[in-house]
């Protein structure tokens, strides 16, 4: 008879217990997935845009698993100190550590791992995904993970919007000190995903088994913490075990109050307490604001915050010198753009309220193919960037979208640092 402690972990291996102490998930032998690495950041060198996201919050809600028609993937790298890095090494993972939300997690030093634009869904993934489709859904021998975050309010009730056959709803284990609530269920592709899947010719078993998801979810700092994985039945449910067994809730980083000084007259204020930032423009000037940039309708220019993961050296100027050139690049079959590196030039400031900026004047060359031939142009703009102490970003910038600094110039020089809540 086969030994049980010798067969591929499945969903039936996860240990399920009631919520104490005692009863944690035992974490699975390591098992190597079968992917490749890329350097995500590749994906600011194809395309420069700005991504509407369309939700449908059900779904999110309770899987996290159907994407946004478009995204943007980025690598993440995670600030450890000598011991841990070593430690770390030892262990063959990387871990995701979200000081905002205040949770960190262990996975496989081989997988990846991205944030969504709203910064509510993180993704851990057994493949290298950046060239398939956006509603790819992991066969069997792979593994999607997904950490969402919501409102408690939101996600407390959250068997309400399972969209489809909810196969077990009970209570889970203790994961990071906190009990919580399993929920299985099954669904059927949707039409889109379906033809999406044809069209790259994956079995059809694959198509008519549809989703198969697993997920665990845990109240904590008045939010609603969701841990999935797709598909329920993986090889590699396994790793999803000890993910599971590595999450630890960490203490948040603060939030800042709001600014109460005074403003000049026809002056409106802008202000992120997620982010510790605020700034000053004119109240006649119309700002629209999308998660992490901003832009004015009349054309004057906008703001956009910076990632963290995007950092690459210790130095700031080095990494928003490198950051400003990177989202410049962009081509296809008539043309291209690209800001060279090495052209853009960099001035230190003080701004009004004495807080430390970079101008970055950064050239822009633009090529255009036709008939064979191609012809070159250069155009020239103006970046204002400051440091940003977050988890999330290092650096915000205003673009002038042109050489000639004002107005932008003028509202990016009101920035001030918010003070942080004690």
């Amino acid at each position: 008879m086969e030994n049980p402690e010798d067969s591929p972990p499945t969903l039936d291996n996860i240990p399920i217990s009631s919520p104490n102490a005692d009863n944690q998930i035992t974490p699975q032998p390591q098992i190597t997935p079968p992917s490749k690495f890329h350097l995500i950041v590749q994906k600011f060198r194809s395309k420069k845009v700005i991504i509407t996201t369309v939700v449908i919050i059900g779904t999110l809600i309770t899987s996290g698993l159907i994407y946004t028609l478009l995204r943007n993937r980025k690598t993440n790298k995670y600030p450890v100190s000598e011991s841990s890095q070593q430690e770390i090494q030892s262990k063959n993972i990387k871990f995701l550590e979200n000081k905002y939300w205040g949770f960190k997690v262990d996975y496989p030093k081989q997988w990846i791992s991205w944030d969504s634009e709203t910064g509510t869904r993180y993704y851990i993934e057994s493949y290298d995904g950046q060239d398939i489709d956006t509603w790819y859904v992991p066969r069997q021998d792979q593994i999607r993970v997904v950490i969402s975050i919501l409102p408690k309010d939101m996600g407390e009730d959250f068997t309400w919007a399972v969209p489809d056959r909810i196969v077990e709803n009970t209570q889970g284990p203790v994961i990071g000190g906190v009990s919580s609530k399993k929920v299985v269920w099954k669904g059927d592709f949707t039409g889109y995903e379906k033809s999406s899947h044809e069209s790259r010719n994956y079995p059809q078993s694959h198509i008519d088994r549809g989703h198969y998801v697993v997920q665990y979810i845990l109240l904590n700092n008045n939010f609603t913490y969701i841990v999935s994985a797709e598909p329920a039945d993986s090889t590699l449910i396994g790793e999803f075990n000890n993910i599971i067994s590595s999450f630890e809730f960490i203490q948040r980083s603060p939030v800042y109050k709001e600014y109460q000084g005074e403003i000049p007259e026809n002056v409106k204020l802008y202000q992120n307490t997620r982010v510790g930032f605020a700034f000053e423009y004119p109240s006649n000037l119309n700002l629209q604001v999308d998660e992490d940039r901003g832009g004015f309708e009349d054309g004057t220019g906008h703001f956009s915050l910076a990632y963290s993961s995007d950092q690459e050296y210790s130095e700031f100027e080095k990494d928003i010198t490198r950051y400003v050139s990177l989202i410049c690049a962009a081509g296809g079959p008539g043309g291209s753009i690209y800001c060279p590196e090495e052209d853009i030039e960099v001035t230190k400031f003080q701004n009004n309220n004495g807080v430390e900026g970079y101008r970055l004047r950064r050239k822009t060359v633009w090529e255009s193919y036709s008939e064979g031939k191609t012809s070159t142009s250069v155009t020239y703009d103006t970046i204002i960037a400051y440091q940003i102490f977050s988890p999330d970003y290092f650096a915000i910038i205003y673009d002038t979208y042109q050489e000639e600094e004002q107005p932008m110039t003028d509202i990016a020089n009101t920035l001030r640092y918010l003070e942080a809540e004690e």
